[in-house]
């Protein structure tokens, strides 16, 4: 044996000798699942409760109260704090499912005074007259900007043109029907003429209905249109949405707030060039489904 061969003999006898009394020495060292920190799961017991916060349980007693309901037959869905900044008020709102009858309720608790009711409805139109009587059709954003502005000095304004299609939903729903044997049989069985069994027939129906909303929408944005190229200004809009986009004078603006056809009218224009070259200064998205607009099958 030479000596290369004896040194790593011995080499690997050292290994083997200090491995087993590495692993002997971490099996004493944990020998309990305690001594890493592992603890048992409990076996029994349930697991304690998180508290109900107190304005929700006074939303509870009143629909116990009101509606003769038992605690254990209702739960809560959901709880949040809505401010309503225009009318300077807040309150708690609580989403409750009753199981038994599949019934759903909104209680709302008055911050102030907890105060208790369901007139969700009665509280957000009166923040939206709140506002209304504060900016007027403007927007705030808009609003804002034009206490900066001279007379003649133009902005990017998207406009919300009031008023109604010249087809209801049922309507289109009618026509889709008269077209769609299809359709026709979708709407007698769950009151949806896009629900049918053949998904490129589906999405034939869609498309006709969106056609619909568009032609009925461009009728709807003519006298808009008119109006402003009446005063000198180029206005522009986008297929099947309520919304006419145009550069004005601030004079422009105020001039027209007034009139009947005006819904709202929206900042448009950025105040900082963007980073890349695309269309995102006329991304107006969420602005379109803010009021209802989503590009869906009835959306309208």
């Amino acid at each position: 044996m030479n000596a290369n061969s004896a040194k790593l003999i011995w080499g690997v006898i050292l290994v083997v000798v200090l491995g087993i009394g590495y692993f002997s020495l971490a099996h004493s060292a944990i020998s309990s699942p305690q001594d890493i920190g592992i603890m048992p799961t409990p076996t029994s017991g349930a697991p304690t409760p998180e508290p109900v916060p107190p304005l929700t349980e006074r939303a509870l007693a009143y629909l116990v109260e009101k509606y003769s309901l038992s605690k254990e037959q209702i739960i809560v869905a959901s709880q949040y704090q809505q401010d309503y900044f225009y009318l300077e008020k807040s309150y708690w709102i609580v989403d409750v499912l009753d199981l038994k009858s599949d019934a759903s309720y909104q209680v709302l608790v008055d911050l102030s005074d907890e105060s208790v009711s369901e007139d969700i409805l009665i509280i957000e139109r009166a923040e939206q007259e709140a506002k209304r009587a504060r900016f007027g059709k403007l927007e705030p954003d808009l609003f804002e900007r034009l206490e900066s502005m001279k007379e003649d000095e133009e902005v990017q304004v998207v406009i919300w043109v009031a008023g109604e299609l010249e087809r209801s939903e049922q309507d289109r729903y009618s026509a889709l029907a008269t077209m769609y044997p299809e359709a026709q049989e979708a709407l007698e069985r769950s009151g949806n003429p896009f629900d049918v069994g053949d998904y490129d027939l589906s999405m034939e129906i869609s498309r006709e209905h969106l056609r619909m909303i568009a032609e009925d929408t461009k009728k709807l944005l003519a006298p808009a249109v008119e109006r402003l190229n009446a005063l000198g200004y180029e206005a522009t809009t986008a297929e099947g949405m309520p919304y006419v986009f145009a550069t004005l004078s601030k004079a422009a603006i105020l001039g027209i707030e007034p009139e009947t056809w005006v819904g709202s009218i929206y900042l448009a224009d950025q105040s900082e060039e963007p980073e890349i070259d695309t269309a995102v200064p006329s991304d107006h998205v969420s602005l379109v489904w803010s009021n209802g607009f989503d590009g869906g099958p009835g959306g309208a």
